[in-house]
């Protein structure tokens, strides 16, 4: 017995490491732990990040409409509009006329000088893209197909009239807001402009802009800019009124140069090479695996699916917002709202448009207008929007589809401010 316990004292003595696999086993354990904090610091700053932008775009949201109130912006006297003199060739600018709230009143409005200011073109021979509309196709325009096809090549592509928006800018007539003018008025001047060295020993330097001859002022890379929606009330009659619902769209890095290509009868075909600040996407309800006709009722929103072109980029992310449209048979008037993407999946599916009914069980699936055909190449985003009621149709494949809604997702729309405002008219 005493033999068999110094055998044992000394086996255990002799043992002075851990072996093999007990290391694999703890470098394993470890690797887990890391990866697993590792994933939860990455969604801990995008969310800290969205916290962020949410927080600062709802303070300058407020700061926007109090600046718009002091610059009466929203009075259409202090509005012009693109009109194409034939004579001359060339944009003029004219007052509203014909076209302000008073004369033309189930007409919607985007008050919005940044694009004009810096987009080269207004619009170009036989393009489906043209600025004076929000978003910037024209009313004939089909979201599942390559918007750079010339217009003259779309036979069988159209789709029937669908509302849009009428975009103005600020300023008086023959004079529209200038780059500078609408620069300090519709973007932020929060953040200031650095210039960082290679070398890292070195301070950051503050950027500084000419203003005149002789003096400069502090720059600023206005992160966040801003224009706006006016739309009649739901419930306005055909007939005029001054009551309109006013959206301030905040958006983060917005581009703010539309450079139409050059319409062809084939396309461009390349996302890349196309204009992604306004997409265009046809608007498909999910509900019990069928598209009904009652679409969201009690505030709370609803799952749809946005298809687009598959020549166009999605753009879509969780806490964007959209603009949904369509015409409304009973106002005899396009309606516009703006809702919140709740939710979204993680990436957009690219199929032939007539997969779609057996990809998502859609039943009563039928092209709007009869345009197109089953073998159009789009992208499918299936996401949860969060907002006010809204009517939806479903698309008979005639000409009453314009009823169909149709998303605007703009490409960095972060914040959406809305009240219930009056029009100051002089």
């Amino acid at each position: 017995m005493r033999v068999e316990a110094m055998k044992s004292r000394s086996v255990i003595g002799a043992r002075k490491g851990i072996s093999l696999i007990e290391t694999l086993f703890a470098v394993g354990i470890l690797m887990v732990g890391m990866l697993g904090i590792a994933a939860v610091l990455s969604v801990a700053g995008k969310n800290a990040v969205d916290s962020q932008t949410l927080a600062s775009s709802q303070v300058l949201a407020n700061s926007w409409l109090n600046d718009m109130y002091a610059r009466n912006i929203q009075n259409p006297a202090n509005w012009v509009r693109p009109v194409f003199n034939t004579t001359t060739n060339v944009w003029d600018w004219p007052s509203m006329g014909t076209a302000s709230p008073q004369n033309s009143p189930n007409s919607s409005y985007c008050i919005d000088p940044l694009m004009f200011a810096f987009s080269p073109n207004i619009s170009v021979a036989n393009s489906r893209y043209t600025l004076t509309n929000f978003p910037y196709y024209d009313a004939l325009a089909n979201p599942l197909v390559d918007p750079s096809i010339s217009a003259a090549s779309g036979a069988g592509l159209n789709w029937g009239a669908v509302p849009r928006m009428l975009r103005v800018s600020v300023g008086t007539p023959g004079f529209p807001a200038t780059g500078k003018l609408a620069e300090e008025i519709f973007a932020s001047h929060n953040e200031i402009a650095e210039i960082k060295s290679r070398d890292s020993t070195r301070h950051v330097v503050r950027a500084f802009e000419s203003v005149g001859t002789s003096l400069q002022k502090t720059a600023t890379r206005q992160d966040y800019s801003w224009f706006a929606t006016l739309t009649p009330k739901e419930n306005n009659s055909s007939a005029y009124s001054s009551q309109y619902i006013l959206s301030i769209v905040v958006v983060k890095k917005r581009d703010r140069v539309l450079d139409i290509p050059v319409p062809s009868a084939a396309g461009v075909g390349d996302p890349r090479a196309l204009p992604s600040g306004e997409i265009m996407a046809w608007v498909v309800p999910l509900s019990t695996g069928s598209v009904p006709a009652g679409g969201f009722n009690g505030g709370g929103g609803g799952r749809v699916l946005l298809v687009g072109s598959a020549a166009t980029e999605s753009h879509t992310a969780a806490g964007q917002w959209i603009m949904l449209s369509r015409f409304d048979a009973a106002l005899g008037r396009g309606v516009f709202s703006w809702y919140r993407i709740a939710t979204c999946d993680q990436e957009a599916r690219m199929m032939n448009v007539g997969a779609i009914p057996t990809e998502y069980g859609v039943s009563g699936f039928t092209l709007p207008f009869g345009a197109g055909n089953a073998t159009l190449p789009v992208w499918v985003r299936e996401v949860t929007l969060s907002g006010r009621d809204w009517g939806m149709y479903s698309a008979m494949g005639n000409a009453s589809d314009s009823q169909v809604s149709i998303a605007t997702i703009v490409d960095g729309a972060v914040n959406v401010h809305e009240r219930v405002i009056t029009l100051d008219e002089n």
